[in-house]
């Protein structure tokens, strides 16, 4: 293989350095340069990965390359997580997965050096490492699976931000290879991330999503897999089902690593098991007492226990580490406590703290500036002004379709436009508001005939298929 720097010798150095270094596979060519470095790399504890190195080394990889991209980025940092990464390089091809190509990964780690060393200037350890680089030209279908797991971990390591594009390549990733059991998991993940972001909270999982996350622990048998098929009953409604796994993770207490006593808290706690709950939080906290998953599931336990104030401070802790989450519901906590504080603008400051986030995970905050506007500040005309905007968004969304506000929480329609219709549009027609006014309620009324029709039409095609089928 030529040197670098014989290479650049009839053009300048650094245009052939980003020539040659372009064809390589790693996060610096994954169209990641755009995401804000704001939005926070996943907030959970990460101690389950000793069972997954890959998801370990795609999560430091990314922090460097974070890091690396920023103005001001600390070297000492980056070449620490180098080193880091050579470690868990080492752990990953000792304990090679039979789905997952060491190769691919390897080749991914070489090229982020090589990005890292041009960013840094480092010439001779760039010309070193790219003179050892090993291209592949042609890839069999494990490989190919294995380049496209990578780049799926690395965009759900943004985690809100990043689950849309990481689904669609890890859906490509499972038609070369479904037979690797951490494709099925981040799948099943991103969808899971999706399906709370976008929707509401008390929407169930679908069937793909559980025949994913099963998938994924039924080929393995991994224990962290097994946290999340807990999740998922738990979150289907079946209680039982649930309860029986978490109480099977518990009696291996004196093993669980920290975010998988977080998850088994979670559990405990929506089955009020309280005594459980507390000893998964307390033997979290003696690691994590800082981390913003710790905080956040804390204060959850205190906002159960109707332990407002507690739960608060919690919160208020929680949300320093850009948890949207954690926000939401330190919002509810404050106003169950009767706190001075002016709600409205506090959630209007909310939508620019969280901007960088897609905007269908904003939806439902738009939505409670809504209803604040509507109920707090007696304001319809801003009230039906964020109505109509989280409504554009996606005007079929699940968080419409079944939404929650504690500002109405005595009210049982939980159907936006039926509501709209009942409580808030005949107070602005009595009213005779503006024409914009009028207008915007014209526009949601429209909205509402559009989704009703492509009801009525999937209800019909449905019934259409079955009788096919008969």
């Amino acid at each position: 293989m030529a040197s670098i720097r014989n290479n650049y010798t009839e053009a300048s150095k650094n245009e052939t350095y980003k020539e040659l270094l372009s064809k390589l596979e790693c996060p610096f060519n994954w169209e990641l340069e755009n995401i804000s470095k704001s939005i926070k790399i996943d907030y959970t504890p990460h101690d389950e990965e000793e069972l997954l190195p890959l998801l370990k080394l795609m999560r430091i990889l990314m922090i460097i390359f974070m890091e690396t991209k920023d103005d001001k980025s600390d070297s000492n940092l980056i070449f620490e997580k180098l080193k880091e990464c050579n470690d868990i390089y080492r752990i990953l091809k000792n304990k090679a997965h039979p789905e997952v190509s060491s190769k691919i990964v390897y080749s991914v780690l070489q090229a982020t050096k090589c990005f890292v060393y041009l960013r840094l200037n480092m010439e001779k350890e760039l010309d070193l490492v790219y003179q050892n680089f090993e291209h592949i030209d042609e890839m069999n279908n494990k490989e190919k699976s294995t380049l496209l797991g990578c780049k799926a971990i690395c965009w759900s390591i943004y985690h809100r931000a990043g689950s849309e594009v990481a689904e669609q390549l890890i859906r490509e990733a499972m038609k070369l290879n479904g037979n690797c059991d951490m494709w099925h998991f981040i799948l099943a993940k991103n969808l899971r991330r999706q399906r709370r972001d976008y929707s509401s909270l008390f929407d169930r999982p679908d069937c793909e999503e559980r025949e994913s996350f099963l998938k994924a622990y039924n080929i393995s048998k991994n224990p962290n897999y097994g946290i999340f098929v807990a999740q998922m009953y738990r979150e289907s409604r079946q209680y039982k089902e649930a309860l029986k796994i978490y109480n099977n993770i518990f009696a291996s207490f004196d093993c669980l690593c920290s975010s998988v006593l977080l998850r088994l808290a979670l559990g405990f706690i929506s089955q009020k098991k309280w005594q459980k709950a507390k000893a998964c939080l307390d033997k979290a906290e003696k690691t994590d007492a800082k981390n913003s998953m710790y905080l956040h599931y804390r204060g959850i336990y205190f906002l159960k226990r109707e332990e407002y104030l507690e739960a608060t401070h919690y919160f208020e802790k929680a949300i320093d580490d850009f948890n949207l989450a954690a926000e939401k519901q330190y919002v509810d906590c404050i106003i169950k406590t009767q706190k001075s504080i002016d709600v409205t603008k506090y959630l209007l400051n909310m939508l620019v703290k969280y901007k960088s986030l897609p905007d269908k995970q904003l939806q439902p905050l738009i939505l409670n500036v809504a209803f604040s506007y509507w109920k707090r500040e007696h304001d319809l005309k801003e009230s039906c002004r964020y109505f109509l905007k989280a409504i554009e968004i996606n005007p079929r969304a699940k968080c419409l379709m079944n939404f929650y506000n504690i500002d109405v929480h005595h009210i049982k329609e939980r159907n936006l436009y039926v509501f709209l219709e009942k409580y808030i549009f005949p107070e602005v027609i009595k009213k005779c508001f503006d024409e914009v006014t009028i207008e915007r309620i014209k526009a949601i009324r429209e909205y509402r005939h559009l989704n009703d029709v492509a009801q009525i039409n999937a209800l019909e095609s449905g019934i259409t298929c079955i009788n096919t089928k008969k």
